[in-house]
């Protein structure tokens, strides 16, 4: 989802300001060349953490998720902070059993995000070059 969203790109639009300067109206570009990019620099990846017995297993497998007595879906940053944390499954997780998979999960995520953007160089590399923009639908 990330490396889709770095490649997405969004007409341009121009503010139609009134005789009295305030904005009026909008005018959507028709020039793919003035596209823009989403900004997605602080978007998070999300990394799931289990609980089987007294372990944490980070990134589970279909067999350990079944095993687990708790799930933890944790969202890390690229400054390897904690942004979101959601617990599923009916077990519990102690207040150091969080702080643990906090702190494994933000250590995964700096090889995540390198792998990510690594892809993503290579997909919009090997893709575009051999796609010409195409002008259709309502901006043709």
């Amino acid at each position: 989802i990330l490396s889709a969203l770095k490649a997405a790109k969004v007409p341009k639009v121009n503010k139609i300001i009134g005789e009295s300067g305030v904005e009026e109206d909008f005018e959507v570009s028709g020039d793919l060349g003035e596209a823009v990019g989403i900004g997605c620099s602080k978007v998070p990846l999300f990394i799931t953490v289990v609980k089987i017995g007294n372990c944490l297993v980070l990134d589970p497998s279909h067999a350990e998720l079944m095993c687990a007595s708790g799930q933890l879906t944790i969202a890390i940053d690229r400054e390897g902070c904690c942004c979101g944390l959601e617990k599923t499954l009916k077990g519990t997780f102690t207040f150091q059993e969080i702080g643990e998979a906090i702190e494994i999960a933000s250590e995964a995520v700096n090889a995540l995000f390198v792998t990510v953007d690594k892809i993503h160089a290579q997909s919009t590399k090997s893709l575009y070059p051999q796609i010409p923009p195409q002008r259709i639908g309502l901006l043709a």
